[in-house]
């Protein structure tokens, strides 16, 4: 009885690794939660039906590959990507109930042999689960500890067991108890984790949409502003033209010169620093630019861009998060140095940001990546992490060079 219970408790953790192993391959579908978690519990069901009546090698090898492609195929109707992922999850899994039948199991094909073992083999799964998604991730950032850390809670998890079995200090049910507390510890573990990722990616998202709608509310400020300086302008028209005139009868030209001056003067727009004619760029641009003369950077500027050039909301987004970051840094400098430069060319977006920065506040891991120096890394790496989403949505290409006590970040994009 006790085997059962540890079958159906490792098999449908199990069932969340595999969860886990698809979502590494394959992006989110609209598939209902509802028939996602009844598919995977009808898998469940059958496998631990299977393997419980049979306990033959080739039903649970024709079980599990039959059920993970099945399992697969909600998320994508492609073939070759099927198989792709159907086949590497077995092979993991394989290889892991393979390693731990070799090291603790005169395993006979046809007899059942106790679960606990089986355990430790499902944990296993979990941390080449982990490994595969750091690599297929490629992330390469401040969120390699965390990474660690989580991977040494089945590992310590493995290792208990193990314990436990070798020096026989428990009973085989305080064992299988033990097994199934340890699932419900990493699957918790594991679970509030991704939730804690995903309410940090929607409070990033949430400060993104109020940043945007800041920037645009200032934009219509400048340009409320100029249509009230047109307003009043036109009602003074005619005085400004008999003035005018009266200088040109007098050929006072350079009182002429003075006049115009002043009327030029009176157009200017003060607040709006960035005029490309692209509105949703200009609106960034500007309010971050308006926050870096707040700070009394010494700044410069040059954008030259289309005024219907397209995907202006992701370009919104990479503007946000590196300007951020440049005028943060820059402002702790006695230099206060902050370059801006935009350019489009041959259908290639070239964006050049440069700073002054202080030496002594950039870190880099062993990869050469640079890490955040701000206390609440996890946050704000979700604004890194945007940008190179961006960049790698336009297969574009992205520099950091950190020269002279100035620290640029060029970025080339397709668009």
């Amino acid at each position: 009885m006790m085997d059962i219970i540890v079958c159906a408790g490792s098999n449908l953790f199990r069932m969340y690794v595999t969860y886990r192993f698809i979502r590494i391959f394959l992006e989110e579908t609209k598939l209902s939660r509802v028939k996602e978690v009844a598919c995977y519990l009808l898998f469940w069901i059958v496998n631990t039906a299977l393997y419980l009546l049979f306990q033959r090698v080739w039903i649970n090898i024709m079980c599990n590959l039959v059920g993970i492609a099945l399992l697969v195929r909600m998320y994508t109707k492609v073939w070759k990507e099927n198989i792709f992922v159907t086949v590497s999850i077995y092979v993991v899994g394989m290889m892991c109930d393979a390693f731990v039948t070799f090291l603790f199991i005169p395993y006979k094909d046809g007899n059942m042999y106790n679960q606990v073992y089986g355990a430790i083999g499902i944990l296993l799964m979990f941390v080449c689960e982990l490994i595969a998604g750091r690599i297929v991730s490629g992330q390469k950032n401040r969120t390699r500890t965390y990474h660690l850390s989580l991977i040494c809670i089945p590992l310590c998890s493995i290792l208990l067991v193990t314990i436990l079995i070798y020096t026989k200090s428990s009973t085989y049910r305080g064992i299988t108890i033990i097994c199934l507390g340890l699932f419900l510890i990493n699957f918790l573990m594991f679970y509030f984790y991704s939730l804690f990722l995903k309410l940090s990616e929607e409070k990033h998202e949430a400060e993104l949409l109020e940043y945007q709608m800041m920037a645009y509310r200032n934009q219509i400020n400048v340009m409320l502003e100029s249509v009230e300086k047109m307003k009043m302008f036109r009602h003074d028209m005619k005085h400004h033209l008999a003035e005018l005139r009266f200088m040109a009868e007098r050929k006072d030209f350079s009182e002429f010169r003075r006049y115009l001056n002043a009327m030029e003067e009176f157009f200017e727009k003060p607040s709006e620093i960035v005029s490309s004619g692209n509105m949703e760029v200009d609106s960034v641009l500007n309010y971050m630019l308006q926050k870096a003369k707040k700070m009394q950077l010494n700044t410069t500027v040059k954008v030259a861009i289309p005024e219907d050039m397209k995907h202006s909301f992701d370009l919104n987004i990479i503007i946000g998060n590196l300007l951020q970051n440049a005028i943060d840094a820059a402002v702790e400098t006695e230099e206060k140095f902050l370059g801006v430069e935009f350019s489009l060319k041959n259908g290639i977006l070239v964006l050049k940001i440069e700073n002054s920065f202080l030496s002594e506040r950039i870190r880099q891991d062993k990869y050469g990546d640079f890490l955040t120096t701000k206390k609440d890394s996890e946050s704000h790496g979700i604004g890194l992490k945007s940008v190179k989403r961006m960049v790698e949505k336009y297969h574009g290409d992205m520099s950091i060079k950190v020269q002279d006590a100035h620290f640029c970040v060029k970025l080339m994009l397709y668009i």
